[in-house]
């Protein structure tokens, strides 16, 4: 035997909402409980940071590598476009830096409207 209520929407979304809620307050409940139990000092290793199973006077020298892919980008391509970029656009206002990323998720939008348009365009 089945229940079938007939709600209308708004008593629907606070029915849901109600059961979300629960449901989230269990599994806080749960999590507290359980997060009691569970000692919060911890010694030796676990207290280290991972640094890729290299020794520390690795990671604490400073130079970088020439054969560092990356470095070498910046440092031989991107150089003038990292100048152009901090002497002629940057002027240090947010507003501006916001309106640089709008522009930039437009354009990644129209792309992606674009390329949408021809996969279905495709299809048909």
């Amino acid at each position: 035997m089945a229940l079938i209520l007939r709600l209308d929407t708004f008593a629907e979304a606070l029915l849901a909402t109600a059961g979300m809620f629960s449901i989230a307050g269990v599994v806080a409940l749960i999590y507290w409980v359980l997060r009691r139990g569970i000692p919060t000092q911890r010694s030796g290793e676990s207290t280290e940071p991972y640094i890729g199973g290299e020794a520390e006077s690795v990671v604490s020298r400073i130079d970088v590598s020439a054969q560092n892919l990356y470095w070498g980008f910046v440092e031989g391509v991107a150089r003038g476009i990292y100048r152009f970029l901090r002497e002629f656009m940057h002027s240090g206002k947010l507003n501006e830096w916001a309106g640089y990323m709008a522009g930039y998720y437009g354009l990644l939008l129209i792309v992606a409207i674009a390329s949408l348009a021809l996969y279905i365009a495709r299809l048909g």
